[in-house]
Parts: C-alpha cells; sequence; structure tokens
C-alpha cells in the first residue's frame, strides 16, 4: 500500500477507476492513517501534540478529535472520584500537611498543557514543543511557550483559562508553604499545632 499511496497513477492506469477509488471514503481513510505513520503519529498523544491535524482528512480528524476528547474526559472523571474518594477521608493529628491541604483537590497543576488546551479550548495553541510540559511551568510564563500574541491572548481571554490560572497559583502557593514547614520539620497537623508561632506565620493565610 506505501508504493500505492505515493503513486496510485503506475497501479491503476484506468482513470475513471482510480478517481472512483481516490474519492472512496475507505480510502482516504488508509491514506491519512499512512500520513500519519509517516510522521511519527501513531498514538493518541502524539496526536493531541500534531501541529498537521488540519491537512488530514476531515472525517478522520473528527473521529480521531472525538476519542481523544472521550479519553481526556474519562481521566478527568476518574481523577474527580479520586479526589471525591480522598476528601471522605477523615483527618487525624498523623495527616500530612500536603494531604491535608491537597484533600479532595484534583492538582490541576500537574495536569499537561497540551492536554489542557485540547480538553477545555479545542486544542488552540497546542505545540509538539510543549507535550511536556505541565500547567505549573507554563503559568509562570505563558509567553516563553505560546509566543504567538494573537493566540495567546485568545486563550487568556477564555473564562476556563482564568479559572485554571487562578487554581494552579494557589497549588503553587501552597507548595512552597508545605516546603517551608518541611524545612522546619512540620510534616503532620499534630506538627502544626505544635509548631512555633513564627513559622506559623511564615505561610500564607489561607495554608
Amino acid at each position: 500500500m506505501e508504493a500505492f499511496f505515493q503513486e496510485p497513477d503506475a497501479y491503476v492506469q484506468d482513470q475513471n477507476l482510480l478517481r472512483r477509488i481516490l474519492n472512496l471514503t475507505e480510502y482516504r481513510e488508509l491514506e491519512a492513517i499512512f500520513k500519519l505513520y509517516l510522521e511519527g503519529v501513531l498514538v493518541l498523544e502524539h496526536w493531541r501534540d500534531y501541529e498537521g491535524k488540519d491537512t488530514i482528512t476531515s472525517f478522520v480528524r473528527t473521529e480521531i478529535n472525538r476519542v481523544l476528547t472521550q479519553v481526556l474526559s474519562e481521566e478527568r472523571r476518574e481523577a474527580e472520584a479520586r479526589a471525591e474518594r480522598e476528601k471522605q477521608v477523615r483527618l487525624t493529628v498523623t495527616t500530612t500537611i500536603k494531604d491535608a491541604l491537597f484533600r479532595g483537590r484534583v492538582r490541576v497543576m500537574d495536569i499537561k498543557l497540551n492536554d489542557f488546551l485540547k480538553r477545555e479550548l479545542d486544542g488552540k495553541g497546542i505545540l509538539r514543543a510543549n507535550r511536556n510540559l505541565i500547567l505549573k511551568e507554563f503559568f509562570k510564563d505563558p509567553a516563553r511557550y505560546i509566543r504567538n500574541k494573537g493566540v495567546l491572548r485568545e486563550i487568556q481571554a477564555a473564562g476556563r483559562y482564568v479559572s485554571m490560572e487562578t487554581t494552579v497559583k494557589e497549588e503553587m502557593i501552597f507548595d512552597e508553604d508545605i516546603n517551608k514547614l518541611y524545612k522546619n520539620g512540620v510534616y503532620t497537623l499534630l506538627g502544626w499545632s505544635k509548631a512555633a508561632a513564627a513559622v506559623k506565620a511564615g505561610v500564607h493565610n489561607f495554608t
């Protein structure tokens, strides 16, 4: 098939028949799959980061996007379900500071940027170079990772972006405070209750 896709008229001389073959939905699907294979797009994660989506047959593109969106949505539901289960866990004096702060929450700052853009913003701004970038790093300097100013402005104007940015920055503060407490030997709620006033004053009010 590889040779046929590259030069179909070398194998089918009847032009009418060739046109019928080239117009078949099944042929266009196979051709699209072959193109993706050549460009190293083998799994859904590769497709998520693929910048040439517009060059792929509309039907194939729509179907892959549908499956990817479904997978991301299921992963999100599973994460939320885990968080809800953790929320039901009773706090005790031995509960760690980290578990106490993040109990019942999905750590969104560890979500990959491209996953967020695909799930919440229809894939706008996705770049292969950012395939391993997490939101925690992205929100430190968005313009560094999305250099198209027009695209970045459009993304930042979205309500979901604003909400996510707020949550990520709050989680980053939690992480910063957790590290401060750990350095002072405060690992659990019991440790917090016994901590010196100066140690407690060194963290943010909502921690």
